[in-house]
């Protein structure tokens, strides 16, 4: 009996332990719990994170820097480098007389129609000038042979070459009026026509590079042109020839070589689209000395520059 009296009063202890532990503990939890809710919600001073105080910026003068935006392509249509005009300085212009002496310093080549000079007196020294190149025979030149012809400038001349006598009297300025003989008569065509003037001027440059040479349009003939020529020349082939030489002229000027063109077939020319009777010497195709004054007079009021 007294046994289990013990017994009884170690359980009550344990037990009373037990509750008195269990009491503790809930008390802990709930002020832990409580402290920590008042903690979130009601922050101290102490534990409270300070509000952070905005900084105003000072001006130290640092350059900002540049906003660089994306370069724009810009696209531009290729075109061709327009050609420039220069016009036709290859043409000789009218000016002033340029008056004897200018005259005096032009050497002359050609056929029939430019031996007349010599054969009228029309320059200074008569018919004893040296200012005329021509033909060995017949006083003419036949332009599909001018590269191989003879020239002399008196019968007392040894004849020679074009190109020899080029490099031997170097003249100042060549006045050259070639193509209705051999050319414009035998219907040369274009390209011929033109090769054939192209190859005498290289080979009178070649020997006298210094000279100036000016290509004269061939003369125009009359209405009533002599049948013998008639029948072979007319104005309307001198045209186009005359047209074929200003290419050479402008092609030649172009690559650099002292070589003009000058028009005379207009002021030779009447309203009717002829040479008048009274500058013709009477067959219809060669000049009379009225015609060679014209020749002339045009000649010096268009002077090389």
């Amino acid at each position: 009996m007294k046994k289990n009296n013990n017994l009884t009063a170690v359980i009550t202890i344990i037990l009373s332990f037990v509750l008195i532990t269990a009491a503790v503990f809930c008390l802990v939890t709930s002020m832990s719990l409580q402290f920590g809710l008042d903690s979130l919600f009601f922050p101290s001073e102490s534990t409270a994170e300070p509000t952070p105080t905005p900084i105003t910026p000072t001006d130290t003068n640092t350059p900002k820097p540049t906003e660089t935006l994306s370069p724009t392509l810009t696209i531009t249509p290729i075109t061709s480098e327009p050609s420039v005009d220069i016009g036709t300085p290859w043409i000789l212009e009218e000016g002033l007389d340029a008056g004897r002496d200018y005259q005096d310093s032009i050497t002359f080549l050609g056929d029939s129609t430019t031996h007349g000079m010599k054969s009228y007196g029309v320059l200074t020294d008569g018919s004893s000038t040296k200012q005329v190149w021509y033909g060995e025979v017949g006083n003419t030149i036949t332009f599909s042979y001018v590269n191989t012809v003879k020239i002399i400038r008196s019968s007392t001349d040894t004849p020679m070459l074009i190109s020899e006598a080029a490099g031997l009297y170097k003249p100042e300025i060549l006045y050259i009026t070639l193509g209705v003989t051999g050319g414009v008569s035998t219907n040369l065509p274009e390209e011929g026509f033109k090769e054939i003037y192209k190859i005498l001027i290289d080979s009178i440059l070649k020997k006298s590079p210094d000279t100036k040479i000016v290509l004269q349009s061939i003369y125009p003939v009359t209405k009533n042109i002599d049948p013998q020529y008639g029948k072979i020349i007319n104005n309307e082939k001198i045209v186009k020839a005359n047209l074929w030489i200003e290419d050479i002229c402008e092609e030649l000027f172009r690559s650099g070589k002292n070589v003009y063109y000058l028009d005379t077939y207009s002021v030779l020319v009447n309203e009717e689209g002829y040479l008048p009777e009274n500058y013709s010497n009477g067959d219809g195709l060669h000049l009379s000395p009225a015609g060679y004054a014209v020749v002339l007079s045009n000649i010096r009021k268009h002077p090389i520059p």
